[in-house]
């Protein structure tokens, strides 16, 4: 029975890349927002309503806390940042008027 499984098999085998990995990283210029913690839902209503949807970058987590200084102390732990809109949908004077 030994001689029966010592048969080789030629082949050779590929690793296919998934498409995340052959895709190009490809950066975009956003408005943001810092925000008080209590205001992120009123803001991201305001930008839902009023300012251009965001387009190709859906993925992209539009709320994030503030990173923490170069000393390693958070700025302002109640702090959020937000993503408005991205910078080729709207100028910035546009932002302002809208917002004001």
């Amino acid at each position: 029975m030994a001689g029966d499984t010592a048969a080789v098999m030629n082949f050779t085998l590929d690793r296919v890349p998934v498409a995340e990995e052959t895709q190009r990283l490809e950066t975009q210029l956003v408005y943001t927002a810092s925000v008080a913690a209590k205001q992120v839902s009123r803001v991201l209503q305001f930008a839902a309503k009023r300012l251009p949807k965001l387009e190709g970058i859906e993925h992209v987590k539009r709320v994030k806390r503030i990173a923490a200084d170069t000393e390693g102390r958070r700025r302002d732990s109640e702090l959020l940042q937000v993503v408005l809109c991205q910078c080729n949908k709207i100028t910035r004077a546009q932002l302002d008027a809208t917002v004001e």
